[in-house]
């Protein structure tokens, strides 16, 4: 399942509604982004990929919203999807559209993978080529207060970044940074554009202003880029995006998705930044005796899709999206089988508590979220869970595709994921009773 082709002119099957599209990729199931960049290249072509080059692009990826540095500009992977060749449950193999079966085709376009059909080929929107702009910082500073919400670079940080984020949005800017006790780490990209490193200065030159002329902070990378494809910027920023695909590590990611009005007044601002900085702290006190190198580490990711509207509710994708400027991570990370590993999720979890306290929504992206999210076809869905749902059952009535916290998922009393509860049902052959 690693084809891939492209036609420059496009239209869906039996549906003469959608138009004739121009420039449409078709993917195997099994083609990752990496894999999609090399050949799309040859062609003068940019895909909408995340930020692991990794992960296969038209599974979860690009069935439970799929987001990348190419959002802010071109919308979800989702947005891009054209027409799915699918095998639904009852083994019938269908192309779906807009037009046929198009309440199938809209669930499989945000509604999360491996829940509604076998997808086979994904057909999306892709893109002309265009350079790529990137501005990359490093930095530490001695933190003097053991408290972390005492941090005064760190609340300053975090103000100064929350009042550049809705410009930055709004001119198709974005990004993933990450924050620590004692050091950040900044990557700002312009993918689009005539000039986008004269317009990725332009848009930072204040806060990196900030940056330079702030006191004890010891700047360590601080330089504007140029790359000629997405393809060159993925390779030369491989060691840093490759922290956002870890592997070889057990890993728990709580999150949630910062909107838009967290960003609209400097009380607000203050209230996400103090919120931030105690969830920060939560994983010092509840670290502050390990040993095994157990970490938690907080990504900003600034990948919304603040520019693109769902107006025609197309997609299912968690509608929260729309209005996100932040997907904001605890990430904790442990090695396998390590006695404190418990103690790394419990840090993650007890930080995201925090950040959720002044948050008006409460929304998360189901591919990088805590598992155990208690309040999950909200947090995961949005309003669109219901509708999900009776379409689930219309496809999959007897939920041959099961997965956890999934549309459908039966709960803990389910015999394949009771081992994740507190009374596991002992295992029986399949099909279950």
């Amino acid at each position: 399942m690693k084809n891939i082709s492209f036609e420059s002119s496009f239209t869906a099957q039996n549906c003469p509604s959608a138009g004739i599209r121009q420039n449409i990729a078709i993917i195997g199931a099994g083609v990752n982004a990496q894999e999609a960049m090399d050949y799309f290249e040859q062609r003068n072509i940019m895909v909408t990929v995340g930020g692991c080059s990794t992960v296969g692009i038209a599974g979860g990826y690009g069935q439970a919203a799929g987001h990348g540095l190419l959002t802010p500009a071109y919308g979800l992977m989702v947005d891009q999807a054209v027409e799915f060749d699918v095998v639904t449950p009852d083994g019938v193999f269908r192309i779906i559209n807009e037009c046929n079966d198009p309440d199938l085709f809209w669930a499989m376009r945000g509604g999360g993978g491996g829940s509604f059909a076998v997808l086979v080929n994904y057909k999306f929107q892709v893109y002309p080529k265009n350079r790529w702009a990137a501005w990359r910082v490093q930095a530490t500073f001695n933190n003097s207060e053991t408290d972390l919400t005492k941090s005064t670079f760190l609340r300053d940080f975090l103000t100064e970044l929350s009042n550049e984020q809705p410009n930055w949005s709004a001119n198709n800017a974005s990004g993933y940074d990450t924050a620590s006790a004692t050091g950040i780490n900044l990557l700002e990209v312009m993918p689009i554009g005539s000039d986008p490193l004269g317009t990725l200065k332009q848009l930072t030159s204040k806060f990196n202003s900030f940056l330079t002329s702030y006191p004890g902070l010891n700047i360590t990378t601080n330089s504007y880029l140029l790359y000629d494809t997405e393809k060159e910027f993925y390779a030369a920023q491989e060691d840093y995006l490759s922290q956002f695909g870890t592997v070889g590590i057990s890993v728990l990611t709580p999150s949630r998705l910062i909107t838009t009005d967290n960003f609209e007044t400097p009380a607000k601002i203050d209230a996400l930044v103090t919120a931030f900085l105690q969830g920060m702290e939560n994983v010092r006190q509840i670290l502050a005796n390990d040993t095994t190198g157990a970490l938690v580490d907080f990504l900003i990711l600034k990948t919304g899709a603040t520019n693109t509207p769902d107006t025609h509710n197309a997609t299912s994708a968690n509608p929260v999206w729309r209005n996100t400027l932040w997907h904001l991570v605890a990430a904790a990370g442990w090695l396998p089988g390590m006695a404190d590993g418990a103690q790394a999720a419990a840090a993650a979890r007890s930080a995201l508590e925090a950040i959720k306290t002044p948050l008006s929504v409460q929304a998360s992206y189901l591919n990088e979220a805590d598992p155990d999210e208690p309040d999950w076809q909200d947090v995961f869905f949005g309003g669109n869970y219901d509708k999900l749902l009776a379409i689930k059952q219309k496809y999959d009535p007897d939920t041959l595709l099961n997965c956890k916290k999934c549309v459908g998922y039966l709960g803990d009393a389910d015999p394949m994921y009771s081992c994740y509860s507190d009374n596991p049902v002992p295992s029986i052959p399949y099909p279950f009773a």
